[in-house]
């Protein structure tokens, strides 16, 4: 049996690991070492990012597997694990690389934030309900 939802996992890892690069980088670009963000910027997006993902994406994780070993079938799976990592791509990509603005001629790059948390928030619902569903139907 190829447990599909390995794949995710290891992409979310990978993700993980370029949010944390990044602010390990900014950190010392900007001398700020243990706590906090010393009013930085840039620093503060790129901890954003990396907390945002870290918050959302170990539940996420957690019920793809569930899901998998309840027995959704690997279309379900590689469906809703993209759209999540999808979702938390632009996501991130919306707090690292765009300033909040009230221009209207930049507001359309609030929507990547706004896109990626539709995605995300999205995925994991069908989640939860699709656990219970299938906890059900066993």
């Amino acid at each position: 049996m190829i447990a599909y939802s390995a794949i995710y996992i290891s992409i979310a890892m990978v993700m993980l690991i370029i949010l944390s690069v990044m602010v390990i980088r900014e950190r010392r670009k900007s001398h700020v070492s243990l706590l906090g963000n010393d009013k930085d910027t840039p620093l503060a997006r790129k901890i954003r990012a990396h907390g945002n993902f870290c918050e959302y994406t170990p539940f996420f994780l957690l019920g793809l597997f569930a899901l998998e070993v309840l027995g959704a079938t690997a279309n379900t799976i590689h469906i809703v694990g993209s759209t999540f990592l999808l979702g938390r791509a632009l996501h991130a990509f919306g707090i690292l690389f765009y300033e909040p603005t009230h221009d209207k001629k930049q507001a359309s790059t609030f929507n990547y934030r706004t896109t990626g948390m539709v995605l995300s928030l999205t995925s994991l619902g069908f989640v939860a309900v699709a656990i219970l569903y299938y906890s059900f139907l066993r």
